[in-house]
């Protein structure tokens, strides 16, 4: 049966670099792996075309078309992997229109048939740390930007991003499958940090 980790966080916590080393962590010890990047789930080229080419959309329809890239994504699970290791999934989007001031109900009613993952790595950065090792170098789907998302209003990254970690924050006091780290600590010491959590909750020898 495949198992779905997730990695959340803001932007420029470290997700990707953590799903990387833990996927080739999981490959070393000779378990079945896959790493998904959002980029690589089925609608995403389409979506950020059409958003591109013909933006702003509302912030309801950019919502609707996350949870419908999530879904279709879900359908394609193979059952004969073990993991799936998800560079960002239900709960960043979930976190980022919460930051939008969107009806947490609505939100999570849009998502309630796609399969919930069986943890949620939490990387709890500040948003001016993040933003540091960014190399103060952003683009407006991280900046709230109302080139992408219609009415927002936000002055920046930093701005959008605390509000984001806000609700990832609010969202882990409620949902018992988060896992809150502190994104702080060096690469490394992360690793092997999350390398415990999965080894414990999966029983991994």
């Amino acid at each position: 049966m495949a198992m779905l980790i997730e990695f959340a966080g803001i932007d420029g916590c470290g997700k990707t670099t953590q799903a990387n080393l833990l996927h080739k962590g999981l490959l070393s010890k000779g378990i079945a792996s896959e790493i998904i990047p959002s980029s690589q789930k089925p609608l995403s080229d389409k979506i950020l075309e059409e958003i591109n080419e013909n933006g702003p959309y509302s912030i309801k329809a950019i919502c609707s078309l996350s949870a419908a890239n999530d879904y279709f994504w879900s359908k394609s699970v193979k059952q004969d992997c073990t993991f799936y290791i998800l560079d960002r999934y239900i709960h960043t989007s979930i976190a980022a229109y919460l930051a939008m001031s969107q009806d947490r109900g609505w939100i999570l009613r849009l998502y309630q048939n796609i399969p919930m993952p069986e943890i949620i790595l939490l990387l709890d950065l500040p948003s001016n740390l993040a933003l540091q090792r960014k190399a103060y170098m952003t683009d407006p789907y991280e900046e709230g930007s109302s080139t992408i998302y219609r009415g927002a209003n936000y002055s920046g990254f930093m701005d959008y991003q605390s509000r984001v970690r806000e609700s990832y924050l609010m969202l882990a006091e409620i949902n018992p499958l988060f896992c809150r780290l502190n994104a702080i600590a060096p690469a490394k010491d992360l690793e092997t940090c999350i390398s415990e959590i999965i080894q414990d909750k999966f029983c991994l020898s």
